[in-house]
């Protein structure tokens, strides 16, 4: 059921320097961005969810630590679409922001790596890495591929991308 959503607890404190669990981390995320779409009034309903109440399990372990506000979370999705304009500077910046980190080799969920005009990123809500082939500043080609052959698996127009973080540094300074 798509309206029953689990929200697990951290393995580890999210402000410790130590490795999370990708799937938890994908797991939470992926409420956290549900619940932002609702706040933010921006959550395409069908009929069929839109009748039903949606339900959060958790525990007070997981909803303990502070995490950004649904706005904030959902002011740092970033949509992406094919023949879209890219920066590609603000880009690579944007996702040092979200908690993305910079690799030469994609390996897991949460890292990115840039060759000339073409961009990987491993979004943590997504089971394989995105590539993103630019035209300059322009999008040319959105297209997820296996990390091992390093072969499109399929193409995609728009994709969004989520933070990998639930806490922003800067966000607890205001």
């Amino acid at each position: 059921n798509n309206n029953i959503l689990i929200f697990p607890p951290h393995e580890v404190l999210p402000y410790e320097e130590l490795s999370h669990d990708f799937q938890i981390m994908k797991q939470r995320i992926e409420v956290l961005s549900r619940l932002a779409h609702i706040n933010c009034h921006k959550y395409n309903y069908n009929e069929e969810t839109s009748l039903s109440p949606l339900i959060i399990i958790s525990t007070y372990q997981a909803i303990l630590p502070k995490i950004m506000s649904c706005k904030h979370f959902y002011e740092r999705h970033l949509e992406l679409e094919r023949e879209g304009q890219l920066k590609v500077e603000h880009f690579l910046n944007y996702l040092i922001e979200q908690g993305y980190r910079s690799s030469d080799l994609i390996e897991t969920q949460g890292q990115f790596s840039q060759r000339g005009g073409i961009i990987d990123v491993f979004p943590p809500t997504e089971e394989n890495p995105l590539r993103i082939e630019l035209d300059g500043d322009r999008i040319a080609s959105l297209r997820f591929f296996d990390q091992e052959s390093q072969r499109s698996i399929r193409r995609v127009e728009q994709v969004l991308l989520l933070p990998r973080i639930e806490i922003n540094s800067k966000l607890e300074a205001e």
